[in-house]
Parts: C-alpha cells; structure tokens; sequence
C-alpha cells in the first residue's frame, strides 16, 4: 500500500496506477473506478495538486506542518531524516526533484522498511525487523 500511495504523490498517474487504484475498488466502500480515459485529466490534477503553487496546490511537506514555516525547524526535519534514510541506505532516486519531507518520499521510505522487514521474518531474522 505504501508504495502505491508513493507512486501517487511522485509521478502522474498511469495505466498501471489508475489499474492498482481500481483493484482497490472492491475493498473501499464508495470509491469510484477511473477510466484510462480519464488519465489527462488527472495528470492536469496531479500537477495542479503537487507541483504548479496555484490555486488547488496542496503542501505536501511534513516540515509544512511541524512548524510556521521557520528555517531553522525545516532545515533540522529534512536534515533528521536524511540521516535517517542513510542509516538504511535509503537515497531518494534522482528522477524525483523532492526534498526528504516530501510525502511521497515518505511514502517510498515506509514502503522500503515494510519491505526490509517482510524479507527479515521470512527468513527468520528479527534483527532487520528490530532496526525497522
């Protein structure tokens, strides 16, 4: 699920998003398939959303919401989890111009430490899924 919302946040939606997202249809009440169709429009949503500061653009920063918009708490949140990415070796793939707060960014570190985890269970390792 993380790496789903992940993909949501990082790039426009494509057929294999719009596919995963209708998969969820039949587990969450009330949520309305998405045609292929539609992917024009939601690419124009997504920048709108996350990328164009207009009228729809949203903040998806963490630092954003920890604090009144001080440089000092900014810098020390994304400062925080770079190092907490690097403890393991977590790096932000070149392709997404993001800070470390962004939350798709998150979103893929969440995914990567659920993932470190399931492999360590599976092979009955408990010190991986502690550190996680």
């Amino acid at each position: 699920m993380y790496g789903f919302l992940a993909a949501c946040y990082l790039r426009p939606p494509d057929e294999n998003i719009i596919a995963a997202y209708n998969a969820l249809q039949p587990t969450i009440k009330g949520l309305k398939p998405v045609e292929v169709s539609d992917k024009a429009y939601l690419t124009q949503e997504f920048h709108d959303l996350f990328k164009v500061p207009l009228r729809k653009f949203t903040t998806p920063y963490e630092s954003a919401f920890l604090s009144d918009d001080s440089p000092s708490i900014t810098g020390i949140t994304r400062q925080s989890l770079q190092k907490t990415y690097a403890a393991v070796e977590f790096t932000i793939p070149p392709e997404f111009h993001e800070m470390p707060d962004y939350i798709g960014i998150e979103l893929s570190f969440m995914h990567l430490l659920c993932a470190v985890e399931m492999n360590a269970m599976e092979n009955g390792q408990t010190g991986p899924a502690e550190n996680c």
